[in-house]
């Protein structure tokens, strides 16, 4: 054989021992892989350890993030669901199973193939004790009217009406005027009510939510409102709680209204005992100009009178329209409604009932209290036992895997 035909049969040979040698590690690889693989599903199948704990670390932090971020899981529609949680080859799905009192259940669905475990959970709020301002009995932005036999009395009260001996507070606060008519009595900071208003017991023009330096860092006028500016714009800014605290516990407890029948519905079915201690949100659609509103009867006035009962607790009624400004006319008292109510527009009260705590109307207007006999009394006690920061509570009902 030539000397070139020999060298490039040589060559040949290599090359084909080389392709071979690789081929035969591609399989050894190939075949290395697929043994893994095989090895994988059948640990998944038959041994779930780690989908189980992948599973259940999402649904750990589900809680996590189902806790931190409460308010799209309570405007969810019962039968409604969502993606809550993605990583790490897990996913949960949350579920709305019902918007009940005493608060929405869900059901969280977290699956890693070829586990999936099931929780059933409540989510609901508990309400911590707040202490509230202590200006006055009525407070008001703008102006306000008293006629027909009301008496505003910032003298200080117990839960049930009746003086503590305590010089209390001031019994009308205002931004602008305060006219006192008819019969219409004004009392406070240890003076009875009388007409037109005791001595020092009125405050119109009030500069009390304007400190005299709003940068100095400190509570200038002793309201517990630092570097303030002026009066305060909403319910929340009142009771000295971050925006949207008052929203929250009311979607937590059930007493978020949209429409005015579903409040009446509402307090008609409560009785003292279970009407107190809520924080009670009405916000109606902005089409709202003027409601009739009666207040939650949640206050027993005669303690001797219903032994065998535990005592009922202040509630806070805030009600509003979207983008403010609804006229509440007239506004009814119960025998007795202990706890703060809120309001945009006050215009005329009738009736000969009572409210114990404290009284807001918020608007910069003017605003009218009269026509009946209601009587507003100031208490330190009501305001010190509000309901007030929001302990969301994630409760398991039970739980499956399969």
């Amino acid at each position: 054989m030539a000397p070139r035909l020999q060298e490039e049969a040589e060559e040949r040979g290599s090359a084909l021992l080389l392709a071979l040698i690789l081929l035969a590690l591609l399989g050894l690889v190939g075949a290395e892989v697929l043994r893994a693989s095989r090895a994988v599903a059948l640990r998944a199948e038959h041994d779930p350890r780690g989908a189980t704990l992948a599973a259940d670390t999402a649904l750990a932090k589900a809680k996590v993030a189902l806790l931190a971020a409460p308010d799209e899981a309570w405007s969810m529609a019962p039968n409604s669901a969502r993606l809550l949680l993605e990583e790490d080859g897990a996913q949960v799905m949350l579920t709305c199973l019902s918007q009940t009192p005493p608060g929405p259940v869900f059901l969280l669905e977290a699956t890693a193939p070829p586990v999936t475990l099931r929780a059933w959970v409540r989510l609901s709020a508990r309400a911590a004790p707040l202490p509230g301002p202590a200006l006055a009995a009525l407070l008001s932005n703008g102006d306000v009217r008293l006629t027909g036999n009301v008496s505003v009395d910032g003298r200080d009260h117990a839960s049930d009406g009746q003086l503590t001996g305590d010089a209390g507070v001031l019994g009308v606060l205002a931004g602008g005027s305060i006219d006192v008519e008819g019969s219409a009595q004004v009392g406070g900071v240890g003076l009875a009510p009388s007409h037109p208003g005791a001595p020092g017991a009125l405050d119109p023009g009030s500069t009390l939510w304007t400190e005299p330096d709003p940068r100095d860092g400190l509570d200038d006028d002793g309201d517990g409102l630092i570097d303030e500016a002026g009066p305060p714009a909403d319910a929340d800014a009142v009771l000295l709680r971050p925006a949207g605290t008052l929203r929250a516990l009311a979607q937590g407890s059930g007493t978020f209204f949209t429409s005015l029948a579903d409040y009446e519905a509402w307090r008609a079915a409560s009785n003292p005992q279970t009407a107190g201690g809520k924080v009670v949100f009405l916000e109606l659609p902005p089409t709202v100009s003027r409601v009739a509103l009666t207040l939650p009867d949640n206050a027993v006035l005669d303690r001797r009178a219903a032994p065998r009962f535990p005592a009922p607790e202040p509630s806070i009624v805030v009600a509003t329209r979207v983008g403010g400004g609804l006229e509440v006319g007239p506004l009814h008292a119960p025998e007795g409604f202990q706890g703060v109510a809120v309001l945009d527009r006050l215009r005329n009260a009738n009736g000969t009932g009572s409210v114990i705590g404290m009284l807001v109307a918020l608007d910069g207007g003017s605003h009218t209290l009269g026509n009946g006999a209601l009587r507003v009394l100031f208490s330190a006690e009501v305001l010190a036992s509000l309901p007030g920061d929001s302990r969301l509570e994630l409760a398991f009902l039970f739980w499956t895997q399969r």
